[in-house]
């Protein structure tokens, strides 16, 4: 028996079925997501709806290629959202908003089995979607109503025809490709340099003499070049952007994020590398050319990594380079094609150990957040976000509501919860600084406390009889919010909704508002 490689390979226990196997793929990649998806929209994802997506004061789609004041416009992500927020009737809801997000993630993991059958063999093409849909890593962007879903899906049929190319298929390799490419760096800029490592793959491992690779890798790289080239037509505004975003404070914390995070992503195979280091009699039939095409690949991910770190002004946040872990898992699957593992094994029980080992990761990620969200932490890397599945924020809104006080208080948070909570009490038609018949009703109603004039407008909602209340998850972050607004009195826990708490702060004279009634606390 051969595999489509034309390898010799084992006799195999039976296998599943298309449909069987598609399903399953699908049903894994919805475990993973669907509870997240009904989580309340998080800061970034509140800046790409408010600020992009709904397409500005105007209203336009050009809003969405003219504007580019920060880098979360994720420009053709936001595009697909202006048009999907339309055809969806302004709606709101969570799962309806992050709806093209998943799409584009159970495309990924569909295309994951399909284009990178003929380079990995079938059941490996399996095992790479399977590892794809259930990735602790990879799964908590899935949802996400910005732009990383639709870069995984494109850097899949990026990435097969690479591999094509290399193989001297060059014109199904480039019409395989040359539209991913194209689109990629539109999505997100820093996606260019993923088209630069996928070139670099084909120039180092193509086919054929130095100008012939040469040749064939700038015409690779050409789509992504033209592209990128969009930025040009609003260099002012991409070129200060870059100056100004923000990242982490070095770039070794990034590398060693990404190594811990490709690790947890890759799961069992990693394992099986280190099997086929350590313990040869385990490989079978391991070509010396599937070896060379994946170190090669993954050497060229590598250094485009490197560079995109340390060409940055700042450290970049992880997140950026986590479309590098698509064209990794081919690599790291090709380079262990052959491993016993993958091919005499059961079907079933390697599906059992990539889930093991994906869900095991995930779960051990997610109490070490939820411990450093409970001491006011705010954890966001490629395996912990604070944010992820956290309802709270709507929640505090609804008991706010239902307690009838929006009217009379002024909530002051953190930097990371403002825009999340602001955009619930807006959507919920709840009052603002231009809203409302009732005492200071020019006031802004939530405040950050990283905002320049949190002091003179926590102090003048005092004067005007409201109440001033802390959104916290505990006292100490509670009394730090207040300090930061200048408001160093005592403070008692109003009422609870999971982890947060609204803190309102005690009143200092008789004729100040009284606060709601601590016997009502929930």
């Amino acid at each position: 028996m051969s595999d489509p490689n034309g390898d010799k390979v084992a006799a195999r226990p039976a296998e599943l079925t298309g449909t069987t196997l598609g399903l399953l793929l699908v049903a894994v990649l919805l475990a993973r997501v669907v509870v997240w998806m009904q989580s309340d929209l998080w800061y970034d994802e509140v800046v790409t709806l408010s600020e992009f997506s709904m397409g500005g004061p105007d209203g336009s789609l050009g809003h969405v290629f003219r504007h580019y004041p920060i880098a979360n416009n994720h420009v053709l992500f936001s595009a697909i959202g202006w048009l999907w927020i339309r055809l969806v009737g302004y709606s709101l809801m969570e799962p309806v908003v992050r709806a093209p997000a998943l799409f584009f993630s159970l495309l990924t993991v569909l295309g994951v089995w399909k284009l990178w059958e003929r380079s990995l063999g079938r059941r490996v093409a399996i095992y790479a979607a399977l590892l794809v849909a259930a990735s602790p890593v990879l799964s908590p962007f899935y949802y996400q109503f910005r732009g990383y879903s639709l870069s995984f899906l494109l850097a899949v049929p990026a990435m097969a025809g690479a591999w094509e190319v290399v193989q001297g298929r060059v014109r199904q390799g480039f019409w395989m490709a040359a539209f991913p490419c194209f689109l990629l760096p539109l999505v997100i800029p820093s996606n260019a340099l993923l088209v630069g490592a996928l070139a670099s793959f084909v120039l180092l491992a193509g086919q054929g003499g130095l100008p012939r690779r040469l040749g064939l890798a700038a015409a690779y790289a050409l789509s992504g070049i033209v592209g990128a080239s969009y930025y040009l037509a609003i260099w002012p505004q991409f070129a200060k952007v870059m100056r100004q975003t923000a990242g982490w404070s070095s770039g070794w914390l990034v590398a060693g994020n990404l190594l811990l995070g490709l690790v947890a992503h890759l799961g069992p195979v990693v394992a099986v590398l280190l099997a086929g280091i350590f313990v040869r009699s385990h490989m079978v039939g391991q070509a010396r050319q599937e070896r060379r095409e994946a170190l090669l690949l993954m050497g060229s991910c590598a250094l485009a990594i490197a560079f995109g770190i340390v060409s940055a002004r700042t450290a970049p946040f992880p997140r950026v380079f986590a479309v590098f872990l698509v064209p990794l898992t081919w690599g790291a699957f090709r380079l262990c094609r052959q491993a016993a593992f993958w091919q005499a094994q059961s079907m079933l029980r390697v599906a059992g150990v990539i889930l093991i080992c994906a869900f095991a990761w995930e779960k051990g990620a997610s109490l070490l957040t939820q411990r450093q969200v409970a001491k006011g932490e705010h954890p966001q890397n490629l395996l912990q976000q604070y944010y992820r599945g956290d309802g709270d924020l709507s929640g505090v809104i609804g008991e706010l509501v239902r307690r009838e006080m929006p009217e009379h208080v002024v909530v002051l948070t953190n930097a990371h919860d403002f825009r999340t909570f602001d955009f619930y009490w807006r959507t919920r038609g709840l009052p603002t600084e231009a809203s409302g018949p009732f005492p200071g009703a020019d006031m802004r109603r939530v405040i950050p406390s990283n905002d320049e004039d949190r002091v003179a407008a926590s102090a003048s909602a005092l004067r005007r009889g409201l109440v001033l209340m802390a959104l916290a998850v505990n006292e100490e972050e509670a009394a730090r919010i207040l300090g930061q607004c200048g408001q160093t009195g005592q403070f008692e826990a109003v009422f609870s909704v999971g982890s947060r708490t609204l803190y309102a702060l005690r009143p200092s004279g008789a004729d100040a508002a009284a606060p709601p009634d601590p016997a009502t606390q929930s």
